[in-house]
């Protein structure tokens, strides 16, 4: 009897041991059947963002070859093209915004710069000896970048570089061995863009409006030790126990310290900047995975306007939501009485399963928000209305809205209106000052929500 009830617990514990075994090997096969479709997932967006960099040095190279006012707003529209769509693949791989902040900037200034470009051909206007001389060195810019990424793509075939690493963040290789080669490797590949040439055109990148004062940094400047204060009152609830660490400093308008909040045990790392000047958070972004979609679209947008006003920001409505990867994301513009300010804007992305906050972008609002001198509309809002296209179905009353001029400084007070026609979805503001039409733009839906163009 005696050896019987010692060997009823032994063979428990056994059973038990066993099952955890099971359980364990079971979590980890899962957990490298996701590490594996991650792997191929950004790996393919990186050797996608190569092609269309790739394009973009051949077509900048058309550019300027072409002789006739056709051939380059044909050429100068496939440079667009391939600028965005690269800064489209660069945007789905799991590296945090400061990374490769500048070759963000220069796919999206030559995207922009080109359109600018293309847009003086089509009215009649050749592209300029000055032009000329500046897309020469978009196309060398182009190549070096090319080359580096070939490196980067490199170190993947030979196992240095492995995507789920990067993007928790934590490993060995991205942590304390700073010089791994992968880590050399990325740095160079940015530090590349540094040499970028000052780019001063008509177009909402342009240069002279990405350095302009920030209108909407208040208060004196903080150390680096009050932005860490500033930053753990910000982060959500569950993460106020995290080690936070200084991770650099941005110079530049917006000026901030860089840091990086990560668990004592397991859970996914948290980035963000504080603006020197202030303490106000300018970013934050949240590596977490989310594995599913359980809210609406409606319901996210609610947890991020609770958010923003948790965290004091009010008189904000949301706009136009997208959603993909088990997210939503939320823009939010200011409004100032009963004008919506459309350069005012904060995103806000929100996890789909629970809604927690993932990810907060406020760059836009810290450059533009004031309180502004507003003019008092010359026409009323039923002349307005009067001067839309009577075939678009309104939506709506219309409402007054400040709008940014293509320049992304000027800015003019509209009435905006949206209406629907020929099946389409349609905004048109008309300048409340004038009562011409101001802008026009065409809604797009797509399965990640709405967007305009």
């Amino acid at each position: 009897m005696r050896e019987q009830r010692w060997l009823l617990p032994t063979t428990l514990a056994l059973i038990l041991a066993l099952g955890l075994g099971v359980w364990g090997y079971t979590q980890y096969q899962a957990r490298r059947r996701l590490e594996s479709y991650l792997a191929t997932r950004y790996q393919q967006a990186f050797f996608d963002l190569i092609d269309h960099v790739e394009t973009l040095e051949v077509t900048l190279g058309k550019g300027l070859v072409a002789g006739s006012p056709r051939m380059s707003v044909a050429s100068l529209g496939d440079v667009w093209r391939a600028a965005y769509a690269a800064q489209s693949e660069l945007s789905k791989l799991p590296l945090a915004t400061p990374t490769l902040m500048r070759t963000a900037k220069f796919l999206t200034q030559v995207g922009d710069y080109s359109f600018s470009l293309a847009r003086e051909s089509a009215a009649g206007r050749p592209v300029g000896e000055e032009d000329r001389r500046r897309l020469e060195v978009l196309r060398d810019q182009a190549a070096r970048l090319s080359s580096e990424l070939h490196q980067v793509a490199a170190a993947a075939g030979d196992g240095r570089l492995w995507w789920p690493e990067i993007q928790r963040g934590m490993s060995r290789r991205m942590g304390r061995d700073l010089r791994s080669p992968l880590a050399d490797t990325l740095a160079r590949v940015d530090e590349q863009m540094a040499g970028l040439p000052t780019l001063i055109y008509d177009g909402p990148f342009s240069d002279q409006v990405e350095n302009r004062r920030p209108l909407g940094l208040t208060g004196p400047p903080v150390t680096a030790e009050q932005a860490e204060v500033v930053a753990r009152r910000f982060v959500p609830e569950q993460y106020k126990d995290y080690v936070i660490r200084q991770a650099g400093r941005t110079q530049g308008p917006l000026d901030a310290y860089n840091l990086t909040l990560t668990p004592r045990g397991r859970g996914p790392r948290i980035d963000l900047a504080v603006s020197v000047k202030g303490g106000h958070v300018v970013w934050m972004l949240n590596n977490r995975l989310v594995k599913s979609s359980r809210l609406s679209t409606e319901e996210a947008a609610r947890r991020a306007k609770d958010f923003l006003e948790s965290r004091g920001l009010r008189n904000l409505l949301p706009t136009y939501a997208t959603r993909g990867e088990n997210q939503a994301v939320i823009p939010f513009a200011a409004t100032q009485g009963e004008v919506i300010l459309y350069p005012d804007q904060i995103k806000v992305t929100v996890a789909l399963d629970n809604g927690e906050i993932l990810g907060y972008d406020a760059s836009p609002y810290l450059t533009a928000h004031h309180t502004r001198r507003l003019p008092e509309p010359r026409i009323s809002l039923e002349d307005a209305r009067g001067r839309v296209n009577p075939d678009l179905q309104l939506l709506g009353p219309g409402q007054l809205a400040l709008i940014p001029r293509e320049n992304r400084v000027d800015e003019v007070l509209t009435y905006e209106f949206r209406g629907v026609m020929d099946g389409e979805e349609y905004i048109v503001y008309i300048n409340a000052l004038t009562g011409e039409e101001e802008r026009i733009l065409r809604v797009v839906r797509t399965a990640e929500g709405r967007t305009t163009l």
